[in-house]
């Protein structure tokens, strides 16, 4: 660890992803960063990345934000496997990354005197698409197939992360049914609660799900969907 981490008040470590082998640890603090690749296997260090705020992990690519100026740093992509830089974008005031698929993320801030909200290639750097309108505000997460699922207190919406195109939206106070509190994605599905308690909605239609579920869950995966409710945490097993 570096030693301005270990000074911070405020740091924070995360392992970001993993994949090849290799799991990528990103260190934040005192408006300094630091990533890390690792050896899964004999977990030996295989390389440093001062400056990097590593986002996300996928197709051999480590993307995320490199300090530059004062709250404008640059959205990179490096060499999983080295660590090295393989593109760099326009320095980004106010910039915001998040992952979008195993080959997109998205990034919002202002370059060149404009506000942008795009998902990227991450293999390059170049843009796929624009985000819809009006989604400056809402966090997105990946279901691990085909589809983003955004969210925020008011509204629910899906995207195509390949092209962009919005897929459905729910927003209070327009038609009749509003959009649940999300609180997982995964592999088709969108997982909330909703006045009359848990729900999963189709995420490529928004449609109800013919089954409810018992529980909204926080994390999903094949087997199991973890839920915490009055600090229990309590495992459901995973079907269909």
């Amino acid at each position: 660890m570096p030693e301005w981490a270990l000074r911070s008040t405020r740091g924070t470590v995360a392992v970001v992803g993993a994949q090849d082998g290799i799991a990528v640890v990103t260190v934040v603090g005192n408006d300094e960063s630091v990533s890390y690749g690792i050896d899964t296997a004999s977990g030996a260090l295989r390389w440093t990345h001062p400056g990097l705020e590593a986002v996300a992990v996928g197709t051999t690519m480590v993307t995320g934000l490199l300090d530059g100026e004062p709250m404008t740093p640059f959205p990179v992509g490096v060499d999983l496997a080295t660590g090295s830089e393989k593109w760099r974008g326009e320095k980004t005031y106010g910039a915001a990354m998040e992952g979008a698929g195993a080959g997109t993320v998205r990034v919002s801030g202002q370059s060149g005197g404009k506000k942008h909200d795009r998902l990227l290639d991450v293999t390059s750097g170049q843009p796929r698409a624009d985000m819809p309108p009006g989604m400056g505000s809402m966090s997105c997460s990946f279901d691990q197939i085909q589809t983003l699922v955004c969210a925020h207190s008011f509204a629910v919406a899906a995207v195509d992360p390949a092209s962009g195109k919005l897929l459905w939206a729910l927003k209070d106070g327009e038609g009749d049914r509003k959009p649940p509190k999300v609180t997982a994605v995964w592999h088709g599905r969108v997982y909330g609660r909703g006045a009359g308690g848990p729900v999963a909605l189709d995420a490529r239609t928004g449609a109800d799900m013919p089954t409810r579920p018992e529980a909204a869950p926080l994390q999903v995966n094949a087997y199991v969907g973890l839920v915490l409710e009055d600090s229990r945490l309590s495992s459901y097993p995973a079907g269909g």
